[in-house]
């Protein structure tokens, strides 16, 4: 049952039980017992209140006090008609709405005109070169999209400009951040992050951000609750984020830094150093309980990449004399793709052979799911039956990937990158080396021959 519907199924059950009461209170302790019996799960008090004002939303007359919640009666309520506020839809909204999310599409996209004409032919009926230069001019005047030389588009470095020579007169367009795009999402979706929102608890740190999505969302469903409980609720690994540190992410939230680089202070070998940043990503890294700032500081004449742990940044401010043009680019996308740990190695070449067994064979499977931009596997089988599983990748944070294929036992041969394999083995030949002596030693100890070590 989705949570649209497991909703509405409460709503329903507290209903039936205001109605039955034959308008005598009802204890809000007994309603959230009555629907732990029905549906198997508790509801926490804010969930039975917003249940509550929601059917009061209804129509239904529903008064609380210290004896419980009474329905006294059920109100016609008029029907309005929300339409009477919006403007009419015309044919060149539409179209120029069509254009924005071809646009949209990939956002680091640069496309000329007739790619877009193109692309728009494919969707629905063609429009005439003339009609999807006049709906660009309208767009770039609103701000919505903007408009760019080829050379301007080279420069940004995310362009995907075709393989054909381009005239360099030529004039290409993206979408920019203003443009109200369409998103669609899914319904139960929106009301499984709703539910989560109001009774599956949230990080204090995280409260304002899910609040902004959710009241985004209640404008446009009668269905969702506008508050949420606040109660923090986890499963499996837990991570507790400082304060200091949510505050600190709070604080580079409100700078414009999508737009703008930063000037930090940051705290490296017992040292203050100075850096201006360029912010491509916001990684959270569950297994240090850290964010990190991807992206490029200036070194003499160039911008070179480099990662930043928050919890070291002590200042920070807004430099706008530098444009960011990496935020969330592709070239960064890709990198992210590659990205085992927040390592800031570059990408290498991995390659690992498992042996074919039950456990190892889900562990490789569910790693290519979460790698698919980047991970190859490949299943192998002799004569004898035995199976094999050829892994290859290529992995920024080798050493912490090493780490998990050690995890996996002996069942895991590295053959790439050649020095970790070298590395393992003198390390594997290390480890053999001081087991024989411990051997040794307790065998001499005890008085016993050591031929057998």
């Amino acid at each position: 049952m989705s949570a649209a519907e497991r909703i509405k199924e409460r709503k329903k059950l507290i209903t039936d039980i205001l109605k039955h009461s034959q308008g005598r209170s009802v204890l809000g302790a007994d309603i959230r017992k009555r629907i732990k019996d029905a549906f198997g799960k508790n509801v926490s008090k804010g969930t039975l209140s917003s249940d509550i004002k929601a059917l009061a939303a209804e129509g239904y007359e529903i008064v609380s006090d210290t004896d419980g919640y009474k329905l006294v009666g059920i109100r016609e309520m008029a029907e309005v008609d929300e339409t009477k506020s919006l403007e009419p839809i015309r044919r060149d909204t539409v179209a120029k709405w069509l254009i924005m999310i071809i646009l949209s599409e990939d956002q680091d996209r640069y496309m000329s005109v007739r790619e877009i004409c193109d692309r728009y032919g494919e969707l629905t009926d063609a429009l005439s070169m003339s009609g999807i230069k006049a709906h660009l001019e309208a767009l770039v005047k609103l701000k919505y999209i903007s408009r760019h030389t080829k050379e301007e588009a080279r420069a940004e470095g995310r362009s995907t400009l075709s393989e054909v020579r381009e005239a360099d007169n030529k004039l290409f367009y993206h979408i920019s951040d203003s443009a109200p795009v369409l998103s669609f999402i899914d319904k139960e979706a929106v009301m499984d992050f709703n539910e989560y929102y109001h009774d599956g608890g949230y990080a204090e740190g995280l409260g304002r951000t899910l609040k902004t999505i959710n009241d985004k969302i209640a404008a446009v469903s009668q269905d969702i609750y506008t508050e949420g409980s606040g109660v923090y609720k986890s499963t499996g690994i837990r991570n507790d984020i400082p304060k200091e540190l949510t505050d600190r992410l709070d604080k580079l939230l409100q700078l414009p830094f999508r737009k703008y680089a930063i000037d930090i202070k940051y705290s490296e070998k017992e040292k203050i150093k100075d850096y201006t940043l360029k912010i491509s990503m916001i990684i959270f890294n569950a297994d240090m309980n850290g964010f990190y700032l991807l992206g490029e500081v200036k070194n003499k004449k160039k911008w070179i990449r480099k990662n930043f742990k928050l919890g070291s940044v002590t200042q920070m401010s807004v430099n706008k004399a530098i444009s960011n043009d990496i935020y969330e680019s592709r070239k960064y996308r890709d990198i992210f793709n590659k990205m085992w740990s927040c390592a800031p190695d570059e990408p290498c070449e991995t390659e690992v052979i498992f042996e074919d067994i039950p456990n190892v064979r889900e562990e490789i499977e569910a790693l290519s799911r979460a790698r698919s931009e980047t991970a190859q596997i490949n299943i192998v089988h002799g004569t004898d039956k035995t199976g094999w599983i050829r892994y290859r990748d290529m992995i920024m944070g080798t050493h912490d990937f090493l780490r998990f294929v050690r995890t996996l036992g002996d069942a895991a041969v590295i053959i790439k990158p050649e020095k970790s394999r070298k590395h393992l083995i003198e390390k594997t030949e290390e480890m053999v080396e001081r087991y024989r002596e411990i051997l040794k030693k307790e065998s001499a100890e005890n008085g016993h021959d050591d031929e057998c070590v």
